[in-house]
């Protein structure tokens, strides 16, 4: 991280401080040169009085050098006097002068040392909210300098990377990147000091495979120049799945309406030219054309209820519903379809009742018995259970049947809308493509879910559950 910038009111008191140290040496200096000169200069006077007067005196009388011995003696006292003064002067002015001065000194010092202190906490409380705040993005987050090294990175860039403990000496850029159009982006920032924009870029996971968008922005100090680049890594798989599932929806509507269409038109072309040259209609082009209305009427009414339980338009009527006598009527409706390939139908409720709204779950045991039906060979059995979760209080649907069975590598997709385990027999066998899907739906309004439990070659078994009211 940088380093942090000096504290303005510290920058202010420093100016202060060293003036008071400057005035505190130079009035030491100035007292020690004054008593040190003053001495100085009254030994001096001295020592040339007497050096005079003995040379005056030198051939003189006894009285005389009695004289120069009392003379000696006032001198040296008078030496003693001055130097007890300077002293006194010398204690005086450290008192008056000097003590207040190193006072105030320590007084500043204690001042900055105060705002210091502040200063450090704020700043360690600003790093420890933004260190917070960075964690807490669900974004993943790089900044780097112009070396391409790390200045920052929170903990969803380490999670994006696959390493926990990453540090910010463990990499550089292009250690951590292979894919050039990533390098690029952050490379452009760096050197043209744009803002940069990656759409949807892929990252293989431990949890399978992840699309992120990727913003990068140069990093600038107040002269403009810039230092870095920072990176932000937004996941857009949700959105690239809704992306990609939108695309597929359109492309399979389009098949869908264009099969029927494509047939009924055939044969209502060739009707009109047997009746243009006079030919008998035949009868099974009617039968045709018929099959292939009833099938787009079937899809456009099943795109409908998906439209309808997308949009949450319609309002649920839920009640308590007879799950045994649900099950028989559902069963009646789809007669003629069992009865065409010899099927049987067991149901066994366990628990009376279930809540429900009733057209909704009418419709979800119609597509599941549908769907059974059309994968259990003839004269196979099916089974519908009512139970109760041995986890909750919920109730389960149970619809087995014993068909081929479906691999669970298609389990998590096989709600989709139009997805087939096998396009070709699927289409053989009739059907939209929309039941499981509307199945879903339904039980999510419902606050429920739905899922299957399949292995090849041992049937199928799609669970329903209804939370308990």
């Amino acid at each position: 991280m940088p380093s942090p910038e000096v504290p303005e009111s510290l920058l202010k008191l420093t100016p202060h401080f060293s003036a008071q140290a400057a005035s505190q040496k130079a009035l030491s200096r100035l007292l020690f040169a004054q008593s040190f000169g003053l001495v100085l200069l009254l030994a001096g006077s001295a020592w040339g009085v007497r050096q005079y007067l003995k040379w005056i005196i030198s051939s003189g009388p006894a009285p005389q050098a009695q004289a120069l011995e009392s003379f000696d003696r006032f001198l040296m006292f008078s030496i003693l006097i001055l130097s007890v003064g300077l002293c006194l002067f010398a204690v005086w002015a450290w008192r008056s002068l000097i003590l207040p001065l190193r006072v105030q000194m320590a007084a500043s010092v204690e001042s900055i040392r105060a705002d210091l202190e502040h200063k450090t906490e704020s700043l360690s409380l600003e790093r420890e909210q933004l260190s917070t705040l960075m964690s807490a993005i669900s974004d993943a987050i790089l900044a780097i300098d112009l070396e391409e090294a790390p200045l920052f990175f929170n903990g969803q860039f380490a999670l994006l990377m696959g390493r926990e403990n990453l540090r910010n000496q463990d990499f550089r850029l292009w250690e951590m990147f292979r894919d050039p159009e990533i390098l690029g982006v952050f490379r452009v920032a760096l050197q043209k000091g744009r803002v940069v924009h990656l759409k949807a870029t892929p990252f293989d996971q431990e949890t399978g495979r992840k699309f992120y968008s990727l913003s990068v922005s140069p990093l600038r100090r107040p002269d403009r120049t810039i230092y870095g680049a920072v990176g932000i890594f937004h996941d857009v798989t949700e959105l690239k799945t809704a992306e990609q599932m939108r695309i597929d929806f359109v492309a399979n509507v389009s098949h869908e309406l264009r099969t029927p269409l494509t047939a009924i038109k055939g044969y209502a072309d060739t009707l009109v030219q047997d009746l243009r040259e006079g030919r008998a209609i035949a009868p099974e082009f009617l039968d045709i054309i018929l099959r292939n209305v009833d099938r787009l009427m079937n899809l456009i009414s099943d795109l409908l209820d998906l439209s309808t339980l997308d949009a949450a338009s319609d309002g649920l009527q839920k009640e308590k519903l007879p799950t045994e006598d649900l099950s028989h009527r559902v069963v009646a409706q789809m007669a003629l379809t069992l009865e065409a390939k010899k099927q049987t139908v067991k149901i066994e409720s366990r628990v009376p009742l279930v809540t429900a709204d009733l057209r909704r779950i009418e419709q979800v045991l119609v597509n599941l018995l549908d769907n059974a039906a059309k994968y259990t060979p003839v004269g196979g059995s099916i089974s519908i259970f009512w139970e109760k979760d041995s986890g909750s209080a919920d109730t389960l649907l149970r619809v087995v049947d014993a068909g081929p069975g479906i691999d669970p590598d298609h389990h998590q997709r096989l709600f989709e809308r139009f997805y087939r385990v096998d396009k070709a027999r699927s289409r053989e066998l009739g059907g939209t493509g929309l039941g499981l899907a509307i199945v879903k739906h339904i039980m999510q309004r419902h606050g429920g879910a739905v899922w299957v439990k399949s292995e090849l070659g041992r049937g199928a078994q799609f669970i329903c559950r209804f939370p308990a009211s």
